[in-house]
């Protein structure tokens, strides 16, 4: 080709040229895809058609490639290497630079080798490459696991040379793990040293009683003034945010330092045996037994700082809002002493803590105001302490997203607003579409306390399926307001104007539907309600507190803190359901005093998760899916945190109001609430009745009462020299535990000033970030196509009258706030769960292996059952009437003459397998002196203290509820509307007992009730039953029948 036989010869160009002449005459090539490589036919055909379930299928050209003789070649001839590596040709080597390197040095050759293929090779080749990689440093960022490879090096060393293992220095991160571990199992902990290495338990004991946090009893100003010097130590004098919950303990007495733990309002001192047992005696006499703890939790609301415990109160049984507004105006009076500055207050959403939280505003005279009657917004923030600083009573966002999402599953309510509705049914829609986030568990029998759940449901992925289906509009407008201001809170990217308008949009939506509810109450008169047709009262407190507490806080750091990032999702009562959760982890079932001993444990855990050193999974005994917030977002963008350190004033806030207030009248028009001309509307009570349950999740049919244990009050050793000698024994080991701690002090103090060190970095870090250039300022970047900077101009309706699908995705899609963090699985496996069940349907057969733990809780629940105290008013079942009024008798209840044709439609009415009770077909409905034709939308069972949702029944029996859209009856009309005329939006959707269905029309040719358009309430009543309604909307009938129902009684459930 080039009139040379020489290669080294030829210029670049000729090489080039040469080397596209050897690839186009090659019959096989190697080709590399994601790290595989795999040699291939130059024909290869790339696409082959396969059959099903046939896999690897190859060309015919590449499996001729097999037999090609110079690939035969290539393969058996061996690598150069070594020596043989000199005779290579240059040119070969200098076309792959890497492959000469990877030839010539060995440790870039070990580097290139996977350590996964390096372990099926020799021991030799492991440990080589393995070597190879660390000194590369691919394990920097694994720091426990360096730390435990040094022990075990360190171990085995000693161990070899016959050396005591007393004294051996630790990594920090290794050490920290090891402790956290040994705070949930010790005995795993001890597993794990005794396998590998590590520090014993009583070294790790010795060291979280010099280092940790130890709880006095009650509000202890020895607590509080430990978490000020190290608040100090950190350089932090900011705003703190505490939280307040309550928790169950087991109900039982116990002794320690003198006081006997476990009653009533604290530890009860005693001074000698026999005032022990006087004041013993006395306690359970009174029932004075404590069986709910309250926590008082401190954060700083910067990530990357631990959450610190101040209090562990023992709280009296029947704990009222006046009882709980005195326990925090202790609590703020010492935090207050002791220079904290307490800033929000943030409690759950049982109506005692509703209403103490209301009560905090009358703890001072001297408040911030922010009014505005036209939004209906009277905001009083207290300032409290000296010097005055304001405190913000905040509702736990994550909370109430719960709440949100259990209003939907109810059986017992029928949410709806205007023309739509909307409950589980619409729920179990999405969950059968495709590309669904949702499992089977969060429509049927779910958790109500799984926050996964509660995440999946508000999510964009689940919106976005609904707003695709028109049968779900009113459940998408649903989704949209109630992610809109939980995510006010929870999102940590949103500035803190888009965080207003999105809580008042949402806050101005819910305020309407309840105004709306009360109106409707009353042209209905009482068909509709707020208790059936609406989110509970306590709901929408806590939703509206959410609204204003936000706007609290922001004015709160604008005036106080102006130079601090506020980040409202620190804000809450999280950190005290994790303090919980942990408990339950070391101690299912834990007692007063068991709570308090664990805190040291707990404070490890915890520093140690939010400091990034280990991380944690889920468990079983937290709440399911309530994913750790502690260690995310450890470090912020500053940004993020110059945007969070901006703040609207009054002006801006009062244009953002009135964006608020646009965007919500139009999703208000679009539903049909809007006000109606001439209609007062009624503004509901303020007052919140507080349960004495209020909190407390207890059983809906059993009772459980705990006997303490009653111990021996003397328990004296009965031989003297036994005693001595075991006390010799143990100030034995203590002296030799004193040295051992004595060594490594100097390593633990270094440790704690590590994770200080880190805390006030942190700290400075986010109240001083660096000073910028003016090539770098802290500005949000240019708005692009669909930025989060251009979503306020989005509108939620379009100009014909629809939703805008588009409009409302993106902004749930900017405003989700976890939709990068990909908690759990975003995916539902649809297919390998329809297998599942398929095969289990069609062979019957069990699962193979049943899990263990599931087999104890069962027996365990069992047990309970048979010891336990059966509750009267829950073996009630108020829901089981069967309908005993005779369907043939009917007639006699008009006065109206009743043709022959209409005396037999009479008998036709009841529910049966020829006419079973489904989901689209029409009835007779009497309530409230009225007669409607009800169209069925859903039907609930009474199964297990619940309102199970089921397709159809051919029985009234174990029904409890029906969802139905009403439609009034007029004689003189063939159509039936289901509104008034001067509110043609405002549908009638009612919650109704089984037995308010009189008559349910059969499905018969000719006969049928029609709905011509099921986006309009209009149905068309047929000739043929037209004398059969006129007698039954006579109000001699309707007063005769309603009369005939109030005689049946519940039946009771059988024992």
């Amino acid at each position: 080709m080039f009139k040379t036989t020489t290669e080294s010869d030829l210029t670049k160009v000729d090489q080039q040229s040469l080397q596209d002449a050897l690839i186009k005459e090659a019959t096989w090539e190697i080709r590399r895809n994601d790290g595989c490589r795999s040699i291939h036919s130059t024909q290869c055909a790339r696409v082959v058609p396969a059959q099903p379930g046939k896999k690897d299928v190859v060309c015919n050209s590449c499996v001729a490639v097999r037999k090609d003789t110079t690939l035969l070649t290539a393969i058996n001839r061996l690598y150069a290497d070594g020596d043989t590596l000199k005779h290579v040709r240059k040119s070969l080597m200098e076309a792959d630079p890497f492959q000469e390197k990877r030839r010539t040095y060995k440790q870039v050759n070990l580097l290139a080798t996977k350590i996964e293929r390096a372990t099926k090779k020799d021991d030799q080749t492991f440990w080589k490459v393995f070597a190879a990689q660390a000194s590369a440093g691919k394990f920097d960022d694994l720091e426990p696991f360096k730390g435990l490879v040094m022990a075990v090096a360190v171990r085995n060393e000693r161990e070899r040379d016959g050396k005591s293992l007393n004294g051996v220095r630790f990594s920090p991160h290794f050490d920290d793990f090891m402790m956290t571990l040994a705070a949930i199992s010790p005995r795993g902990a001890q597993f794990f040293r005794e396998t590998f290495a590590g520090r014993s338990l009583r070294s790790q004991r010795a060291i979280r009683a010099k280092n940790s946090m130890h709880l006095e009893d009650g509000l202890s100003r020895k607590n509080f003034e430990h978490i000020s010097a190290t608040l100090k130590s950190l350089n932090y004098v900011g705003p703190l945010a505490a939280g307040s919950d309550q928790t169950v303990c087991l109900k039982t007495l116990r002794v320690h330092n003198d006081c006997i733990v476990g009653a009533q309002g604290g530890d009860v001192k005693f001074d000698s045996e026999e005032n022990l047992k006087e004041l013993t005696e006395k306690i359970l006499t009174s029932q004075k037994l404590c069986s709910k703890l309250r926590a008082y939790t401190i954060q700083v609301p910067l990530p990357g700082i631990p959450t610190y415990v101040v209090a562990l109160l023992a709280s009296q049984e029947k704990e009222t809002a006046a009882d709980i507004v005195e326990t925090h105006r202790q609590f703020l009076a010492i935090a207050n002493e002791s220079g904290l500055n307490i800033l929000s207050l943030s409690a759950d959403g049982a109506a005692n803590e509703l209403s103490a939280q209301t009560a905090l505003s009358d703890l001072s005279d001297k408040h911030i105001t922010f009014v505005r009657p036209k939004y209906e917004i009277n905001i009083r923030i207290p300032l409290l302490g000296n010097p005055p600083r304001p405190l913000v009573a905040v509702q736990d966002p994550k909370h109430a997203r719960k709440t949100c999402a259990n209003q939907i599953l109810s059986g017992a309510r029928l949410l709806s607003f205007g023309k739509y509705w909307f409950s589980i049914l619409h729920l179990a829609v999405i969950l059968e579409s495709d590309g669904t986030s949702l499992y089977t568990k969060d429509v049927y029998n779910c958790d109500k306390q799984d926050d996964g759940r509660a995440y999946r449901l508000f999510n964009e992925e689940t919106m976005k399926i609904s707003l695709e289906k028109e049968d779900c509009t009113g459940l998408a407008v649903y989704l949209f307001v109630m992610g809109e201001i939980c995510d006010s809170w929870l999102n940590q990217t949103m500035n803190h104007s888009d965080r207003i308008l999105s809580a008042y949009t949402s806050h101005f939506f819910l305020t309407q539907w309840h105004q709306y509810l009360g109106e409707q109450s009353e042209r209905t008169k009482g068909v509709m309600n707020l208790d059936r047709n609406g989110i509970s009262y306590p709901s929408q407190k806590i939703l509206a507190l959410l609204a204003d507490s936000l706007l609290s806080l922001i004015i709160s750091h604008r005036e106080y803190y102006p130079n601090l990032p506020l980040m409202p999702w620190k804000h809450g009562t999280e950190a005290c359901e994790h303090i919980f959760g942990w408990m339950r982890v070391i101690l299912p079932n834990f007692t007063v005093l068991d709570a308090r001993q664990m805190m040291p444990k707990i404070f490890t855990i915890v520093k140690s998760i939010m400091c990034g050193r280990v991380k944690m999974p889920n468990s079983e005994h937290v709440h399911s899916g309530y994913r750790y917030s502690f260690s995310e977002a450890s470090h912020l963008d500053p940004k993020l945190v110059s945007r969070l350190s901006l703040f609207p004033d009054n002006q801006e806030i009062d244009k953002i109001l009135q964006m608020a207030q646009k965007r919500a009248n139009a999703l208000i028009a679009f539903t049909g609430m809007q006000k109606i001309a001439g209609i007062k509307s009624k503004k509901s009570p303020d007052a919140v009745v507080s349960g004495e349950n209020d909190g407390v999740s207890i059983s809906i049919t059993k009772l459980y009462y705990y006997k303490s244990t009653r111990r021996i009050l003397s328990d004296e050793p009965d031989n003297i020299n036994e005693a001595i000698a075991e006390a010799a024994s143990l100030a034995g080991e203590r002296h030799s535990l004193e040295h051992n701690i004595l060594e490594q002090a100097d390593e633990h103090d270094a440790l704690n000033e590590t994770i200080h060190t880190n805390s006030r970095m942190s700290i400075q870090n986010l109240l001083n970030p660096r000073i910028n250039t003016s090539d770098d300022v802290v500005t949000m970047p240019p708005p692009k196509t669909n930025s989060v900077n251009s979503l306020n101009s989005l509108e939620l309706i379009t100009s014909n009258k629809q939703l805008n699908r588009e409009s409302m995705t993106l902004i749930r899609h900017h405003h989700d706030s976890e939709i990068l963090l990909h908690h759990g699985n975003e995916r539902k496996r649809r297919r390998n769960q329809n297998e599942t069940s398929s095969v289990q349907e069609e062979t019957g057969e069990e699962p193979k292996k049943l899990d263990p733990r599931t087999c104890s809780k069962i027996v365990s629940l069992c047990v309970h059952d048979a010891n336990a105290k059966q509750d009267p008013a829950g073996r009630m079942h108020r829901w089981n009437i069967p309908l005993q009024l005779d369907l043939r008798n009917l007639t006699s209840n008009s006065s109206v003459g009743v043709d022959f044709t209409a005396h037999a439609l009479f008998t036709t009415g009841e529910v049966s397998p020829e006419n079973p009770l489904e989901p689209g077909k029409f009835g007779v409905v009497i309530r409230k002196g009225s007669m409607f034709i009800g169209k069925i939308l859903a039907i609930f069972t009474y199964k297990n203290g619940r309102h199970d949702y089921t397709r159809a029944s051919d029985t009234r029996a174990k029904l409890s509820y029906l969802h139905v859209q009403l439609f009034y009856y007029d004689p003189k009309s063939p159509a039936s509307l289901g509104y008034k005329t001067e509110a043609p939006d405002r549908h009638i959707f009612a919650l109704i007992k089984t037995h308010d269905l009189i008559f349910l029309f059969r499905r018969t040719q000719g006969m049928n009730i029609t709905q011509p358009d099921l986006t309009e309430a209009c149905v068309w009543v047929p000739s043929s039953l037209r004398s059969l309604l006129v007698a039954m909307s006579e109000p001699t009938f309707i007063k005769k029948t309603e009369a005939d129902l109030k005689k049946l009684k519940p039946l009771a459930k059988s024992k």
